[in-house]
């Protein structure tokens, strides 16, 4: 058993050593409600317009288009001017959109005339908030490259996050603890909660691979956060919380059965 413990600890560090970065964990302050999914990303990174973002946004093709007008359209600005972007989705009653909300950390400080003209909204009524109520979405300033965007219809929760943001939930947190903030993107949820909104979440064309990729975690798997960094080679890490009637032990067993499947 000692042997064991020993290896396994040899077998972590050597996973560490090839990460190429070494960032703090992703902030979670500010949201307004306890999200089941959480993307990080860095947009300004993602689409400087070299030769191998280039390359990445060719991949990406469709996805990469949809992604750039959500980040325009809900945060007025343009992805270019983003340096880190948190988006946090909570499901509601099935059939229905979730929420979404999202803290935008900018590359260069903006002045109070910059922010209300892009975000052409009124002032809210509290004073003890910098929060603008725009016709779609709201905008709470943090500080002066900082700010989080919720739907307008959560306008009182947004101005509470100032204060008092939302817990997030314990088999998401622990993964949370272990993430890197540096990475290019992080994708972190709940696989239970998603499998139960993918009729709703994922648009037709996805319906299947959807369902392929959630019955291969089956129910294990509790919580997953997947990350990918793109230089200077291409990295990707997946960790994997294990569901109350598990152990780590038991997962890690598992998911070497199943990576054991896969093509080399």
């Amino acid at each position: 058993w000692q042997k064991s413990i020993a290896d396994q600890a040899a077998s972590n560090d050597d996973a560490k050593t090839l990460s190429p970065t070494a960032g703090m964990p992703i902030p979670t302050d500010y949201l307004p409600f306890t999200p089941h999914v959480l993307c990080h990303l860095h947009p300004a990174a993602l689409w400087k317009g070299d030769r191998h973002t280039s390359e990445i946004q060719a991949l990406l093709s469709c996805l990469g288009t949809w992604l750039k007008e959500q980040i325009r359209t809900r945060t007025r600005f343009e992805p270019e001017e983003i340096s880190e972007l948190t988006f946090a989705i909570n499901f509601g009653p099935r059939m229905s959109a979730p929420d979404v909300a999202a803290v935008v950390r900018l590359k260069s400080p903006q002045t109070d005339q910059e922010f209300m003209r892009r975000f052409k909204g009124r002032i809210y009524a509290d004073p003890q908030v910098e929060l603008y109520e725009a016709s779609d979405f709201s905008y709470l300033k943090i500080d002066e490259q900082t700010f989080v965007v919720a739907p307008s219809s959560m306008t009182e929760s947004l101005a509470m996050s100032f204060k008092d943001p939302a817990l997030m939930s314990p088999e998401l947190a622990c993964l949370i603890r272990q993430s890197d903030r540096d990475r290019h993107l992080t994708l972190l949820f709940e696989v239970s909660i998603v499998d139960s909104h993918r009729e709703d979440a994922f648009i037709a064309q996805m319906q299947t691979l959807a369902d392929r990729f959630l019955f291969w975690f089956g129910k294990d798997v509790q919580t997953i956060s997947w990350s990918i960094h793109f230089e200077p080679d291409f990295y990707m890490e997946t960790l994997l919380h294990p569901t109350q009637g598990n152990s780590p032990a038991k997962l890690q067993q598992f998911a070497r059965r199943k990576l054991s499947s896969l093509p080399d």
